[in-house]
């Protein structure tokens, strides 16, 4: 929680829009919150099998980022959006998430 309380303030202050699938108990959805440069991902893996998945997100086409991992599950890592804004995201664990700070990489 104290991590969480600490960066509150700056992951609210962004437009958050959902990304990936409608929730439904069995799939990957979650949140962007979006800054100049910079937002958060909140990615959700709901019960289903699969330990990675492409999500759509507000990202332009092409655009390189670097995520660091705020809280849950997953590792850092960098990726570049695909053609509809698409990024790769991996959590092991079944019912799990993770909480990503992104910076745009220049």
């Amino acid at each position: 929680m104290n991590v969480y309380k600490e960066i509150q303030y700056d992951l609210h202050s962004g437009v958050i829009f959902p990304i990936g699938y409608i929730p439904s108990g069995k799939s990957w959805t979650g949140f962007q919150s979006i800054y100049d440069g910079y937002g958060y991902f909140l990615i959700l893996r709901e019960n289903n099998k699969n330990k990675s998945k492409q999500l759509h997100t507000w990202l332009k086409p092409g655009t390189d980022i670097k995520l660091e991992k705020i809280l849950g599950e997953g590792d850092n890592f960098q990726a570049k959006a695909g053609e509809e804004g698409q990024t790769s995201f991996t959590l092991e664990a079944e019912n799990s998430y993770s909480l990503y700070k992104y910076k745009i990489v220049q």
